[in-house]
């Protein structure tokens, strides 16, 4: 009997392979809990505990660097420990992609089905990564059906809400859309501080309470910036031989501090507010002047012109080939919402 294969999707980058094994000292136990990754991470515990389909799927979103990957993988390390029979399986998107595809062409695609399908608890990091590759896009959504008919966890993790992801499929999307979404947000200081703390000390490097808050003061964005602060001061411990206190520290990371200040850009702005309004990014750029897209347009062109540095005529271009005076004119305009302390969507009423 002839499989009806579809048309192969471009293949992704050689390399990426298909990964059991968490990386070392990324678990539940470690990752530090604030209010910008509370709710993902009671979800995480739960399903570890308990991987019986409860919320399917589990997807976490947000920003690069916020701990998304550390979730998937302390899920993934609990779930084996707590559940010793569980076949549980942790791949990126991109090992995913290329493992379908090989055995698609090698004619192996029902050995592929066979392990992914197979799992109990299949996790998948970085589905933006699918975005446009409708054969693995489909591919993924029968799986996903195959997996949730028999009551079998999955748990994905994304740049953004599902529901903004581009080029997804409808069918996908909505499947999707049918889960539990967890926002991971950039750390407030006290979890920042939390997480140098608890970072550092793997590091076996022993910072006073005053270095790390120093430090949760000047690096805001993310975990990857926090630990790129924390192994810049080691280095220095390590090749000066002298302790780190808070004048070293701050000697040590001037140059750091000075490039962790950089210019926001237009497609951050736009990333920005289409997560914050869930618009999607052509919305913004269209002719569109329906309230529910124009005040977000307006604000996204005020914030640019606030933060990035661009012209009034590149911000124009990037959002719909708009002139200079139309980004003057919501430049004034959420100028006006802020003095009058006006709710977006309501100012104008």
């Amino acid at each position: 009997q002839k499989t009806d294969v579809p048309k192969p999707d471009k293949p992704a980058a050689p390399g990426a392979v298909a990964r059991r094994s968490t990386r070392r000292g990324q678990t539940l136990d470690n990752f530090v809990v604030g209010p910008s990754n509370r709710m993902a991470h009671a979800a995480a515990l739960r399903i570890a505990q308990e991987p019986t389909a409860q919320f399917n799927p589990l997807i976490l979103y947000g920003p690069l660097g916020l701990g998304k990957t550390h979730l998937l993988r302390g899920i993934a390390q609990a779930a084996r420990e707590q559940h010793r029979s569980l076949q549980v399986l942790y791949m990126s998107a991109e090992a995913f992609t290329n493992s379908f595809l090989e055995d698609m062409r090698g004619g192996r695609l029902a050995t592929f089905r066979q392990r992914v399908r197979g799992a109990d608890l299949l996790l998948i990091d970085d589905i933006q990564f699918f975005s446009a590759k409708r054969a693995t896009q489909n591919e993924l959504l029968h799986s996903f059906e195959a997996l949730d008919a028999e009551a079998k966890q999955i748990v994905l993790a994304t740049d953004q809400h599902p529901k903004l992801i581009e080029e997804f499929s409808e069918q996908l999307a909505n499947r999707l859309l049918a889960g539990m979404a967890c926002p991971l947000e950039p750390p407030d200081f006290d979890t920042r501080v939390g997480i140098l703390d608890v970072k550092s000390q793997a590091l076996g490097l022993h910072l006073n309470h005053d270095v790390l808050e120093f430090v949760a003061s000047h690096f805001r964005t993310n975990v990857r910036e926090l630990e790129g602060a924390l192994h810049c001061l080691k280095g220095q411990a390590e090749f000066t031989r002298r302790s780190i206190d808070l004048v070293v520290a701050q000697q040590a990371l001037a140059e750091l501090m000075r490039h962790s200040t950089k210019t926001v850009s237009l497609k951050e702005v736009e990333q920005a507010i289409c997560q914050a309004f869930e618009v999607k990014a052509d919305q913004l750029r269209s002719p569109d002047r329906s309230r529910s897209v124009s005040q977000p347009r307006m604000l996204a062109m005020y914030l640019a012109r606030k933060y990035t540095g661009a012209a009034y005529e590149a911000i124009g271009e990037h959002f719909g080939g708009r002139n200079h005076s139309t980004v003057m004119f919501a430049e004034r305009k959420v100028q006006k919402w802020i003095d009058q302390g006006s709710s977006l969507l309501l100012a104008g009423r």
